[in-house]
């Protein structure tokens, strides 16, 4: 009798705290593994009976019910706890569609020559079909990257900038973005063009294209540490591109990203922060904003983008946890 089992990958996405749940299969002397592209964070997750915690969630949004005074805090709570239990449910609802898919096959399938990557091909083709990858552009991919992964508001951001730049890369080049035509020339271009975006806009010529895909604001200067981090971004994308059968063009592979360059940090002392801490922004709220934010990350020693991460969920026992 075949036994499937599924787990969480000890792995952590930085971003998301989230783990990707794994899938595994016995039979014999078969044992295979593989991942089923859905994600979970470990508070949700059952480890003695290797499921996704709803129990918990529904009973949480069942006391809401009882709330007598819906207060402005209690709604957002409530709200949230809708959302996450829809997100559970279909999280919970795909791995039950792909274990019963899994022991169909297998069923069908000649027990004497199963391929050692059988189990792989099987929610590989199920995740990512090939009639659809092969009828999707290089943009709708794009999209469907920063729609579908899990990532935080600022890093979609991030993203989204990607897109839009590269489609001005496109309309400026009279060219049409491809997994298949991108080499790592097509890399180099594109770097110096991301690198002097702020001079070619000032050509007449450059405004309609400026009018179809826009910025919050013209495009500046960008420095050496801004153009690598944006072609981590990018490169980011198409390594997943190719790990989900999209490409397996990697223009990558010639084009090297250099370190970036920071200089020596200063510290502020104590007396300092506390110094700007009182200081009184009263008349530019928007500095005061930033100061609180900054004193805060000195608190509790966080990055922007763990800050940008952060839900309420980090908040334990009035402790802030990531």
């Amino acid at each position: 009798m075949a036994t499937i089992v599924l787990s969480l990958s000890a792995k952590t996405d930085k971003v998301t705290s989230q783990h990707e749940v794994l899938i595994r299969f016995f039979h014999g002397r078969i044992n295979q593994r593989a991942k089923t592209n859905v994600f979970v964070k470990t508070d949700y997750w059952d480890e003695e009976t290797h499921r996704i915690k709803l129990d918990e969630v529904e009973a949480q949004l069942k006391e809401s019910e009882g709330w007598r005074k819906m207060t402005p805090e209690r709604k957002r709570r409530k709200q949230e706890l809708e959302a996450l239990r829809k997100d559970l449910q279909g999280k919970t609802d795909r791995l039950n569609v792909i274990t019963s898919l899994v022991s169909s096959e297998f069923e069908k399938t000649d027990k004497k020559n199963i391929a050692q990557g059988w189990l792989k091909s099987l929610i590989d083709g199920f995740n990512f079909p090939k009639n659809s990858v092969k009828e999707q552009g290089f943009f709708e991919v794009l999209t469907k990257y920063i729609n579908e992964r899990d990532f935080s508001l600022q890093r979609k951001r991030h993203f989204q900038v990607v897109w839009r730049t590269l489609k001005r890369f496109e309309l400026y080049k009279d060219t049409c973005l491809s997994f298949d035509t991108i080499t790592d020339d097509t890399l180099r271009t594109f770097e110096a063009f991301f690198r002097d975006e702020h001079i070619i806009c000032e050509r007449d010529s450059y405004r309609k294209i400026l009018e179809a895909v826009p910025e919050s604001r013209q495009p500046q200067p960008r420095g050496k540490n801004a153009t690598n981090n944006f072609m981590r971004h990018f490169r980011a994308f198409w390594y997943w591109a190719m790990d989900f059968g999209f490409t397996a063009n990697n223009p990558f592979r010639k084009y090297k990203i250099v370190e970036c360059l920071y200089g020596t940090p200063y510290y502020i002392t104590i007396d300092e922060r506390n110094t700007l801490y009182n200081f009184d922004f009263s008349d530019q709220p928007s500095l005061a904003r930033q100061r609180d934010i900054f004193v805060f990350q000195c608190l509790i020693g966080c990055r922007v983008s763990d800050l940008w991460a952060m839900t309420k969920n980090n908040i334990v026992d009035g402790a802030i946890e990531q």
